[in-house]
């Protein structure tokens, strides 16, 4: 038998049918339940998990109502967090996070106000506040002291970044970060989306797919590009040699962390808006040039590659490193800032896969021993 076709990473191979997000690479747009993408991110983190997970827009008193479970729920899981994260502070936050998602507490699900979701959407939510509280009681030891008493934010992602910064923060911080995070939420089969599907089809429960997803973002190659490419740019001694830097890097055969994508011919149109929003953070901090040096490296790679005949633009992941530095962000937290973000998207394909009941158990060829 002559040995057939293999898929390697399943490389425009479809393996199953969606309705939550569609990207188009060649034209470089991406819509969320047939809204496109910079539609999307100009509404509120609230409307936006909604609209994710319901696949319907949210009314203004439902965006309130899904506010107030997410608070309530991240005021509950407070002590269980406390508990279980105590002596795992050595471990790096994405570990954490996958180690907590992986537990299930008591009485942490608040009284539904309202929402008029199904029981894995609800569960979902709470996720997102486990994730949350997970978040800032971790960076509350990297502080080595307390958070300042839960600020009574009209937002539940205000409300996390005060406590996660430690600091009260301006509407154009707030409206920075929330553009971000919506922008993480979804982005179709990747990596960790599908590891969630695969453990799902197997009828693991939602905790164990969360998690299953979370340890596949932890890989540079999926969720640390953004950590990655700001470690790059701190290594480049000045604006003037960079693509000197750069290109004795590609020369040497090394990956630009955070420049081109898999699945975008073009420009990654997530990267298009963050680099707006590093544009207008930078501008509250005249003298750091680090934003000058990712347009830098940015523009480097595309003449470097262009002379290969090679169209290689950033993505999001690069964009999202400068926007998170302007807000004081560590960048052992960008990647765990990600799957925050992106268990909406997870608990969406989670509720897909399971309505399809049919085990992912794909073939492998036989070699030889």
């Amino acid at each position: 038998m002559n040995e057939p076709n293999i898929h390697y990473g399943l490389k425009d191979v479809y393996v199953t049918r969606t309705a939550i997000s569609k990207i188009d690479g060649t034209t470089g747009t991406l819509s969320y339940r047939g809204i496109n993408i910079e539609n999307v991110a100009q509404g509120s983190f609230e409307s936006a998990l909604y609209l994710i997970l319901t696949g319907r827009q949210a009314t203004g008193e439902q965006q309130r109502d899904v506010t107030r479970f997410l608070k309530l729920a991240m005021a509950a899981m407070r002590p269980h967090i406390e508990h279980k994260l105590v002596g795992h502070a050595h471990m790096h936050p994405m570990q954490q996070i996958q180690f907590v998602l992986a537990l299930d507490f008591p009485n942490t699900i608040p009284p539904d106000v309202g929402l008029g979701l199904g029981d894995l959407q609800v569960k979902g939510l709470v996720e997102i506040a486990k994730v949350a509280q997970a978040l800032i009681f971790m960076r509350q030891k990297d502080l080595g002291q307390d958070i300042l008493a839960t600020p009574n934010h009209d937002s539940f992602l205000g409300q996390f970044l005060q406590c996660f910064l430690n600091r009260t923060i301006t509407e154009k911080e707030l409206l920075a970060f929330q553009i971000a995070q919506i922008l993480q939420m979804e982005h179709g089969l990747n990596a960790s989306t599908f590891a969630a599907r695969v453990t799902t089809s197997t009828q693991a429960p939602l905790t164990s797919a969360l998690s299953a997803a979370v340890g596949t973002l932890f890989g540079r190659l999926h969720g640390g590009a953004d950590e990655a490419s700001l470690a790059l740019i701190k290594e480049i001694p000045c604006l003037l040699r960079a693509e000197e830097f750069i290109r004795d890097k590609i020369t040497r055969g090394e990956k630009i962390m955070g420049m081109g994508h898999r699945v975008y011919r073009v420009v990654d149109p997530r990267a298009v808006i963050l680099k707006k929003v590093a544009i207008e953070l930078a501008r509250e901090s005249p003298s750091d040039t680090t934003l000058d040096m990712f347009l830098v490296v940015e523009n480097a790679v595309t003449k470097i590659m262009k002379e290969k005949s090679k169209d290689i633009r950033a993505n999001v992941e690069f964009y999202k490193a400068p926007v998170f530095y302007y807000l004081g962000i560590g960048p052992d937290y960008f990647t765990s800032l990600f799957a925050f973000a992106r268990i909406a998207g997870y608990v969406a394909h989670i509720e897909e896969e399971r309505k399809v009941g049919v085990i992912i158990r794909p073939k492998s060829w036989y070699i030889g021993a």
